[in-house]
């Protein structure tokens, strides 16, 4: 029984957006040819047969590590030799192990952790002649490891924004960052990687987003999945935090760092794509003049989106395509009676239209009436979408001010160059650049 529920979870993996295929009533009627009864335990008998099946492929997995050459084997036998004094004759083959693992670079946690035990096991082992090169070793694994422990924690920490700068350093104090810096970056790529997380995520400057990016790139291939995917997190998540507050330098950078992404770690994109993330990663591209690969991400990842937003998340995008090429009135065409289901859609095509408005050069008045009544849709869903919404409620103070031309160029810029986030925030840039004053305020 618990083969065929293995063979129908491998034929019917989980679809995006969607885990239909493997809900209950799904899974019994296709295994056992019969709808699910609950008066006969179906549903108790089915997660009997999981549970086995769990066991089952427990160990397996298991046997098939203790069968490899991976230093997963090794790590078991070794910790059977510890255990079992009887077997000290395996000693010499524990020095393998450990002359192999030293000569390794350290890419990753568990490699400090692997150094570690290959030299603890000789250091309970060889006491009464002990090697001085055993301890050394064993030592700078168990430095470099807690070096690493603090550096990761001390960067999200940072990340998370809950602490001053004060104590953040006080978790990652220059003595650590001194020790970090003496390390060889071929030996030990990871802690300085983080080290230029750090400077990233603490200073926020270019050269630190520039460092981390070609560390990362330089040694992707040696490092776990684990770790590149939170690399690349931070570095997504700073490309578009820059974005947002007008830094026009860093969309190619985002479009770059999105390509690499896909081809390297897809998962990190669009194993869980929302249309926020799909729209950003088209804009970078459409930013970028990128035109060919936007459409292409459009159409082939499109149904990685949430089943029921494919649609018009996908209108959207090509609508987002097609005001990069500045066909206005055929954006106009798109999303003009468009439905919108999810809110944050709605909010970005109702931003689109005022700004085709614009390059279409409306009537003032109409676009101020328009104006308001995006604010007005804003405050309705204000309770919810508070923080989706301020971005585009500065978008529409300075849009009302390029539209009335009552205020001097001075002031406008002012007021765009301010620290918070604008919505479209390019293109506000653009057309504040090509703004003339045509009115004075009385």
């Amino acid at each position: 029984m618990a083969l065929h529920v293995l063979e129908y979870c491998v034929n019917h993996p989980l679809k995006p957006g969607s885990n239909k295929s493997l809900e209950m009533e799904d899974v019994y009627p296709a295994i056992f040819g019969r709808p699910l009864d609950e008066g006969k335990n179906d549903r108790k008998n089915l997660l009997n047969t999981l549970s086995d099946l769990h066991l089952y492929l427990k160990e397996f997995l298991m046997n098939r590590t203790l069968k490899s050459n991976k230093f997963s084997r090794d790590l078991v036998w070794i910790l059977t030799v510890m255990e079992d004094q009887r077997l000290l004759d395996e000693t010499i083959k524990v020095r393998k192990i450990r002359i192999q693992v030293n000569k390794e670079t350290r890419t990753s946690s568990f490699d400090y952790l692997r150094g570690m035990v290959a030299n603890y096991i000789l250091l309970q082992h060889e006491k009464p002649s002990l090697d001085i090169d055993i301890v050394k070793q064993f030592s700078t694994d168990l430095d470099n490891y807690y070096l690493l422990l603090k550096i990761k924690t001390a960067c999200e920490i940072a990340n998370s924004q809950n602490l001053n700068p004060q104590q953040i350093d006080d978790m990652l104090p220059f003595t650590l960052v001194g020790m970090i810096q003496s390390v060889p970056v071929a030996r030990q790529p990871l802690l300085h990687i983080y080290l230029e997380v750090y400077h990233l995520l603490m200073d926020e400057t270019d050269e630190a987003y520039d460092k981390t990016t070609n560390l990362l790139v330089f040694f992707f291939n040696q490092l776990p999945a684990g770790e590149t995917h939170q690399i690349l997190r931070y570095l997504l998540n700073f490309a578009a935090k820059k974005t947002k507050i007008g830094v026009n330098a860093y969309w190619p950078k985002a479009h770059e760092l999105n390509k690499f992404t896909l081809d390297k770690a897809p998962d990190v994109l669009y194993q869980t794509l929302s249309s926020g993330q799909y729209l950003n990663i088209i804009t970078s591209a459409v930013q970028s003049k990128d035109f060919g690969w936007a459409a292409d991400f459009m159409n082939e990842k499109g149904p990685y989106l949430p089943a029921d937003q494919i649609t018009e998340t996908m209108l959207l995008a090509k609508a987002v395509i097609v005001f990069g090429k500045k066909d206005f009135k055929a954006v106009q065409k798109m999303l003009l009676g468009a439905k919108f289901e999810v809110i944050s859609n709605e909010i970005r095509a109702k931003t689109i239209l005022l700004m085709v408005g614009f390059e279409l050069k409306a009537d003032p008045d109409i676009l101020l009436s328009d104006c308001i009544k995006f604010e007005l849709f804003l405050l309705r869903h204000d309770n919810i979408y508070q923080k989706v919404s301020l971005p585009f409620r500065s978008f529409i103070k300075i849009l009302k001010l390029l539209i009335k031309c009552k205020d001097p160029k001075d002031l406008l810029l002012k007021k765009l160059n301010d620290d918070r986030p604008f919505a479209s925030h390019w293109w506000l840039e653009e057309k504040v650049e090509s703004y003339q004053q045509k009115f004075f305020r009385k």
